[in-house]
């Protein structure tokens, strides 16, 4: 990954999706839009209940964040197992030549090259969480100021 210059952020593409409806499913939306309306007394665009959706995404940030967390320990623990084994080699080099090839060293390596995709993963669904709980706060904090406005008005 850090060879390729791979980041949470180039890992995956967005494309464009575009969805096209027949006219028959068209208008069976906008029936429905308007039983909706009909049917609805109160409008909901101040309602300022968070129906739990702020804590939900705080919680799935919370179990991302211990996830990264515990792949940062993992790194650690790979970092050590790594100068150990380096220096077993050195040892072993100078006592006699080395044909290089370690097994212990290549599983290591191979586990670890896995896990740091992993990291990526998560690092990305952080990120995405922080931008999903920005992005709601600042609509509650909308509503908040126009429900405040209205509430001075009266």
């Amino acid at each position: 990954a850090k060879l390729a210059s791979l980041n949470f952020e180039t890992l995956f593409e967005e494309l464009p999706v575009v969805f096209k409806n027949s006219h028959l499913v068209n208008s069976l939306l906008c029936e429905i839009d308007e039983q909706t309306r009909l049917s609805s007394k109160s409008n909901s665009f101040l309602d300022l209940g968070t129906n739990g959706n702020l804590e939900r995404q705080l919680r799935s940030l919370i179990d991302c964040v211990d996830e990264f967390s515990a792949d940062a320990l993992r790194y650690t623990n790979y970092q050590k197992q790594l100068q150990r084994q380096q220096s077993r080699r050195n040892q072993r080099d100078s006592n006699r030549r080395n044909d290089g090839y370690d097994e212990d060293f290549e599983r290591m390596t191979k586990m670890f090259s896995q896990s740091r995709r992993n990291a990526l993963v998560t690092a990305s669904q952080i990120n995405h969480q922080c931008d999903n709980i920005t992005e709601f706060t600042a609509q509650g904090l909308a509503k908040l100021f126009m429900a405040q406005a209205v509430h001075e008005k009266q």
